[in-house]
């Protein structure tokens, strides 16, 4: 799948909301036939949002870090140019749908989308979850599906519990939990989510666990 992002679009301040970013957008299809989609981030705001929609992008992605130049949070936004391009944006906005209600309460922040609550962990859940219990993926990059899990499981997990559920800061639950700082707490995080792993399907976890750890030899 082949695709091109969107750097930037300047407009003059005076020639703004006459249409040329539409253009602009316009015109660079005209010379990306070949592409499968064009992709764009930006720091949301409302207003960005709308202009980005009426050029035809589909929402995927919303970080939960504001960034620290414009205090937005960063949005990643799809055009899809092929069947394969439309395939994409469908399927990564139906995941962000079903993290909307997740990001929304994290970053105080109303997405732009009809939200799903759907507490099944799905096959993309799955992978991802293991990709925290098992490798490097960042807590807050797992937030969706780590809420999923823990609606899912019956176990304590305290830490993660503690983190997700009841927004409970780091050092305190450091401290709760006698840990010796946010190293040890993200390691004990990623150990209860392969418990409740292991817990839900053991064979399942097992499969997952080997794949993830053959992708880290081999890169």
């Amino acid at each position: 799948m082949r695709g091109r992002r969107v750097s930037r679009i300047a407009v003059h301040p005076a020639r703004q909301r006459e249409g040329t970013g539409q253009q602009l957008i316009a015109g660079a299809l005209q010379y990306t036939r070949d592409l499968d989609y064009l992709s764009v981030s930006f720091g949301y705001t409302g207003e960005l949002w709308r202009f980005w929609h009426r050029c035809g992008f589909v929402l995927v992605r919303m970080g939960n870090h504001r960034e620290a130049s414009s205090g937005c949070y960063t949005a990643m936004a799809l055009l899809p140019m092929s069947n394969a391009g439309k395939q994409l944006a469908e399927r990564e906005h139906y995941r962000l749908r079903r993290d909307a209600q997740a990001l929304a309460k994290w970053n105080g922040e109303t997405l732009p989308v009809d939200p799903l609550n759907d507490a099944v962990l799905s096959d993309d859940d799955w992978l991802e979850l293991a990709g925290f219990a098992f490798a490097h993926r960042p807590l807050l990059t797992s937030l969706g599906c780590l809420l999923r899990l823990l609606q899912t499981s019956e176990l304590a997990l305290p830490a993660l519990r503690g983190r997700l559920q009841k927004n409970v800061s780091d050092a305190q639950l450091c401290t709760t939990l006698k840990l010796s700082g946010r190293k040890m707490l993200l390691v004990r995080q990623r150990e209860e989510a392969a418990q409740a792993l292991f817990a839900l399907n053991d064979v399942r976890t097992e499969r997952l666990r080997d794949r993830i750890t053959q992708w880290q030899f081999f890169h």
